[in-house]
């Protein structure tokens, strides 16, 4: 089906055609062609928009860093943050889903999984703080534990 509305782009079709296409293939349809004069406006006036871009960030800098911090205050904002920093930083490959299964528990968990203490997650970095434990060899999730039990590696004694 999609190969059939990227034949609309390059092939016009008849009135008798277009008015035999459901409501949907015609939204479709609408939304293709726009979406190609876009990239035909963007191709043609790349420069132009490079430094209309370029000198609205320069000149709206505090705007930015501002909307920014509100957002990051958000629900979604602090997942995204989280979820970022997981995979930056400590090189997480974990697929989409299991990223959110994963950010799901580091949330509702009430207990380090390692020494059992009460996990708190009010921004003190402290001993008691959630901290999600990766292997440094390949790279993917292992438990939900403490700041300390994971600085420490206190964990080993619990499960190995």
């Amino acid at each position: 089906m999609a190969e059939l509305y990227e034949d609309w782009l390059v092939s016009p079709m008849t009135r008798a055609e277009y008015n035999e296409l459901n409501d949907e293939e015609k939204e479709e349809r609408k939304r293709l062609q726009k979406r190609n004069v876009d990239r035909k406006y963007y191709k043609s006036n790349n420069e132009k928009i490079k430094t209309q871009t370029l000198k609205y960030y320069n000149e709206n800098t505090d705007q930015r860093k501002q909307k920014i911090a509100v957002w990051q205050t958000t629900e979604k904002g602090k997942k995204s943050k989280t979820i970022s920093r997981w995979i930056n930083d400590l090189g997480l490959q974990e697929s989409p889903k299991d990223l959110d299964r994963i950010y799901e528990l580091y949330l509702h968990q009430e207990l380090c999984n390692a020494c059992e203490c009460v996990l708190t997650r009010d921004g003190n970095r402290c001993n008691t703080y959630a901290s999600m434990d990766h292997d440094h060899d390949t790279h993917r999730f292992r438990h939900i534990i403490c700041h300390k039990c994971n600085s420490h590696d206190n964990w080993k004694k619990y499960f190995c």
